[in-house]
């Protein structure tokens, strides 16, 4: 009898060790789990930030961005994440971008992966003078280098403690036109025009050298210049690219074409208006009446020719509609402001109006003819 008991106890035993062997395994798989699950989460949480911060970049974001949100784009957690904490850095990046602030970054990231951390540089921040401070020493960095030179010295790893400086661009010229990577390019002083030919890349396909390359310059004083640069033999190495300049290229389709070689910005330039319509107004005689954005270098012509003058249109008697109320004949309008209205009056005498009045004096003669017979004949 008393074996028999001792038996069930063993096999009750042998069933407890068991089951609390199975707990302590179920418990240590959960937390396993439970540690991918955040590691998973932040991976995830981290992509989806990645996502916003290509989209961000103004100085909107930056105004909405405290320093301390920095942890949430930073690519390691401030709360460390086990023995990974220790592999990490905490850098500093300020200025001219959208979410200046601290950040904890990988020992494998370089310079630009910090600038995408804080949302990019602001489109008025530059990219070749970028400042790296490191232990009381700065170097400058020229991200334009990197990107289409392959000068990995211009894109450095960073270290522990870094400060990455990204200040106000100092000037920048536009180029047009037959190149392979038209568009504007930063400069901090005057450079030859080859160079900034070669920046954009080069001539591409369409260039030609029977027109001249034409550089659109502005005073001081408001006064526009196109400066011809003669390309029948060789680009002139001598001719200076200021800041502010718009080079264009002659393409082989244009030659021969002429241009009034106006623009509505200048290159790093900030436009402002200041008033609460930036609208020209066209009504009367016009296919499309309505509002149309108000551009510096328009005359009343331009604005009535986005309008569509109808065969209708009397052009001699147009007039504007100022913003103080006062209504002139365009003859008498030197120049269009924003919130001006341009009237575009109808002809008095048309080919229609010619038919009417014919008909009515017709109809009235052959009336009165009528009555007159009628009544000599009574």
């Amino acid at each position: 009898m008393i074996r028999v008991i001792f038996k069930k106890l063993c096999g009750y035993k042998a069933i407890l060790s068991l089951f609390f062997l199975f707990c302590l395994v179920l418990q240590s798989t959960s937390s396993w789990s439970q540690a991918l699950g955040r590691k998973n989460l932040q991976q995830s949480s981290f992509g989806t930030q990645k996502k916003l911060v290509d989209s961000l970049g103004s100085n909107k974001a930056n105004m909405a961005f405290t320093e301390d949100d920095a942890v949430a784009f930073s690519p390691v957690p401030f709360g460390g994440m086990g023995s990974v904490n220790s592999l990490s850095y905490t850098v500093h990046v300020l200025g001219e971008v959208a979410r200046p602030g601290t950040y904890k970054i990988l020992p494998s990231d370089r310079v630009t992966d910090l600038l995408r951390y804080a949302g990019n540089i602001l489109p008025n921040g530059s990219q070749r003078n970028i400042q790296l401070k490191r232990q009381n020493q700065s170097r400058k960095i020229d991200i334009y280098s990197y990107k289409y030179n392959g000068d990995l010295n211009q894109n450095p790893y960073l270290v522990d403690n870094d400060v990455v400086f990204v200040p106000l661009k100092k000037g920048e010229f536009e180029i047009e036109g037959p190149v392979n990577r038209p568009g504007n390019y930063e400069i901090s002083q005057p450079i030859s025009l080859s160079k900034a030919i070669k920046m954009a890349g080069g001539l591409a396909t369409g260039y030609t050298s029977t027109d001249p390359i034409r550089i659109i310059r502005f005073g001081m004083d408001g006064t526009k210049n196109v400066i011809e640069v003669s390309s029948s033999d060789k680009i002139d190495y001598d001719f200076k690219v200021q800041k502010g300049d718009i080079v264009v290229v002659p393409h082989i389709l244009l030659v021969g074409k002429k241009f009034d070689y106006n623009v509505s910005k200048i290159p790093g330039d900030n436009i402002f208006y200041p008033t609460i319509n930036d609208n020209v107004n066209v009504i009367g005689a016009v296919t499309a009446p309505g509002a149309y954005s108000f551009q510096p270098s328009f005359k009343y012509l331009d604005y009535v020719g986005l309008a569509g003058p109808t065969h209708q249109s009397s052009l001699k008697r147009v007039k504007v509609l100022s913003g103080d109320g006062k209504k002139r004949l365009v003859s008498n309008v030197k120049e269009i402001n924003p919130g001006d209205t341009i009237i575009v009056p109808t002809k008095s005498i048309t080919v229609t109006n010619a038919l009417t009045w014919f008909n009515t004096i017709t109809n009235t003669t052959l009336t009165t003819l009528l009555l007159y017979d009628r009544l000599h004949n009574n």
